[in-house]
């Protein structure tokens, strides 16, 4: 908790530090993308503040990425509360990774300019800034639907987690 602690506070303040100098010393001609920057840079903000009371573990044992939540017997959260934390925290994580994508077609839309014209420019600027809520969404509606707490779940989670120390003994 003190690793995950001293991360978000680096991430709080460099993004804030990051945002400052977005705002006050981004030259003119980057314009659009200094709204997207902004937003990158806010959403990371929104991550971070979001990850530190979750108290969210993620493990990776082989094609397995698993996400969970301790409950401790003084734990504010219920079991039940602490499944839709993991929800909202894999949905966020949905949500960056189209974050990334947005920028990367804007960037491409501002070296092919006919790109640029038919996707990024214009009103259709601002989808660059929905998809990743639409994404964040869909992402929720997958997990809610298919990875859903329940008994073949948790004795997946079990094999996952038991055979990936075995492999390390």
């Amino acid at each position: 908790m003190v690793y995950q602690l001293v991360c978000t506070i680096v991430a709080l303040i460099l993004n804030s530090l990051l945002m400052v100098l977005i705002w006050c010393k981004s030259p003119m001609a980057t314009g659009k993308y200094k709204w997207l920057m902004l937003y990158t840079a806010a959403f990371e903000i929104f991550w971070g503040v979001f990850d530190l009371p979750a108290a969210i573990i993620a493990h990776s044992v082989g094609c397995a990425f698993i996400v969970f939540r301790i409950n401790q017997p003084d734990a504010w959260l219920s079991p039940e509360q602490s499944t839709w934390m993991i929800l909202i925290y894999t949905a966020i994580f949905g949500a960056s990774m189209a974050i990334f994508a947005s920028h990367f077609v804007f960037r491409y839309g501002s070296i092919d300019m006919t790109f640029g014209k038919r996707f990024t420019f214009g009103w259709k600027f601002y989808i660059l800034f929905a998809i990743p809520l639409c994404y964040a969404v869909w992402w929720g509606h997958v997990v809610c639907t298919w990875f859903w707490k329940n008994p073949d779940m948790d004795e997946y989670t079990r094999a996952q987690l038991e055979g990936g120390r075995k492999g390390r003994l």
